[in-house]
């Protein structure tokens, strides 16, 4: 990412293999692609964050002929993969998640593997 110099020596090595993982492909900005950590996260990105994570663990709740490239293209709706398996309401793409909204749906994504 253009942004990898703001990054501590902590966060590279995860935000490195988040990267080279395709859980997240960055943010286009007039400096190029970066990662801004500093940014908040809305809703439709956070549920792509937890699909693509889905996809690459082989979890049901993202189906198996879908690949996580396919994940970046606009038409995939994340916020509707998981609102149907009633793990995060459905919400407006746009409208920020707080940490605490993360953390819930990374608990139910848990949660729906104990019930696979």
């Amino acid at each position: 990412f253009s942004d990898e110099a703001e990054f501590s020596p902590y966060e590279k090595k995860y935000i490195a293999t988040a990267k080279s993982l395709g859980i997240t492909v960055g943010i286009e900005t007039e400096d190029g692609l970066c990662f801004c950590a500093d940014r908040e996260i809305t809703a439709e990105e956070a549920a792509l964050i937890a699909c693509r994570i889905s996809a690459l663990e082989n979890l049901e709740l993202v189906p198996s002929d879908i690949a996580v490239s396919v994940m970046e293209d606009d038409s995939y709706d994340a916020l509707a993969v998981l609102a149907n398996a009633g793990i995060m309401e459905r919400a407006k793409a746009e409208e920020n998640i707080c940490r605490a909204d993360a953390v819930e749906i990374l608990y139910s994504i848990f949660k729906y593997t104990e019930k696979e």
